[in-house]
């Protein structure tokens, strides 16, 4: 039995049979086992019988006994017998000379870093904890990406936003209805400027091509409360350079609007009709209407239209958040709909 506590020995690898141990008693063991490191440098290593690398072999030995018999070694434990091992190196290393336990690493990094390498493939043999946690951190991190294709969506018609500052695109309706679901407002406003020129063809494509259609993913989605006399305004500053391409001409969800297309119209009488939910819109009436936040904050000349009075709030959602939340589930997309701009030429 060793000198310094009862319940090791140092008999050079010789296990020792010192039973199974809970809570403060697991500590208590394995703080005794890492004591004995210290053994040599309080000059007590002449009464333990042994000398130089036999004296380390013996400490080895012991430690290997306590993570053996005394610990289920799971991961936690693990790291918070290393962590101890180290403290405790780090103190002695602070506090006085090198000690000489093996002859080729006198220093205090040295014994220390050849113990927690003993200690921890022991612990990495012994314990199936780790060995599962390996397999899982492996799977999770290589193989995960590979394995897990992303849900297709299946594409009725070709979907393009190439038209899209010129008159209603398919594939910025999709984005509208997206955004109108945020939070059920009565009508959506998407800029031009909002969109990214692209074509997905017909056929299966994923959420992640979608996205890329929004040229600013990262706007939130404000709510404001706007009279119909409001929205009509909106949708006629739109208008004003058309038939030319135009940054503001608006994508809209929750409405359909009847315009005069003709070339001799003038711009401030082309909208003919707009109805929300089916019924002919009231200018005194107040709507809530869902769009992003520069537009919201009077991006665009649109500052003429609404003012930041009236933001009823931000939803604090991305648009990025509202279309993949949006396609969640879905199974096809671009299936003809109802125009909502309405050209009559």
């Amino acid at each position: 039995m060793n000198a310094f506590h009862p319940n090791l020995t140092t008999d050079h690898g010789q296990r020792t049979s010192i039973g199974r141990l809970k809570g403060a008693d697991v500590d208590r063991r394995v703080s005794a086992g890492v004591d004995l490191i210290a053994v040599r440098r309080r000059g007590l290593g002449e009464d333990t019988g042994c000398r130089g690398e036999a004296f380390a072999r013996s400490v080895f030995a012991s430690s290997r006994t306590v993570v053996r018999e005394c610990f289920t070694p799971t991961f936690g434990t693990c790291l918070l017998l290393l962590g101890r091992i180290r403290k405790r190196a780090h103190r002695l290393s602070v506090a006085g000379r090198p000690w000489s336990l093996v002859r080729r690493r006198s220093s205090v990094v040295g014994v220390w870093s050849v113990v927690v390498c003993r200690l921890s493939s022991v612990v990495r043999r012994r314990s199936s904890v780790l060995r599962a946690l390996r397999v899982f951190v492996f799977s999770a991190v290589v193989l995960s990406p590979a394995l897990a294709a992303p849900d297709k969506i299946q594409v009725a018609a070709e979907l393009s936003t190439k038209n899209v500052r010129t008159e209603e695109s398919n594939l910025a309706d999709i984005i509208a209805d997206a955004v109108i679901k945020v939070e059920s407002a009565d009508v959506a406003f998407l800029a031009a400027s909002s969109f990214a020129e692209i074509v997905i063809p017909k056929g299966p494509a994923s959420a992640a091509d979608i996205v890329k259609s929004l040229a600013f993913r990262t706007d939130t989605v404000v709510i404001m409360k706007l009279t119909g006399a409001q929205i009509k305004q909106a949708l006629a500053h739109g208008l004003e350079l058309y038939p030319q391409r135009n940054r503001a001409f608006l994508q809209v969800a929750g409405l359909t609007a009847g315009i005069d297309g003709g070339p001799s119209a003038d711009k401030d009488k082309r909208i003919i009709s707009i109805t929300v939910s089916g019924s002919a819109v009231d200018d005194k009436k107040k709507y809530t209407v869902a769009m992003p936040s520069p537009l919201a904050n009077g991006a665009l000349a649109f500052d003429k239209v609404w003012s930041r009075s009236d933001i009823d709030h931000d939803t604090g959602r991305t648009l990025e958040e509202c279309l993949t939340g949006f396609l969640s589930g879905k199974k096809s997309i671009g299936s003809k709909s109802e125009e909502r701009l309405v050209f009559k030429k």
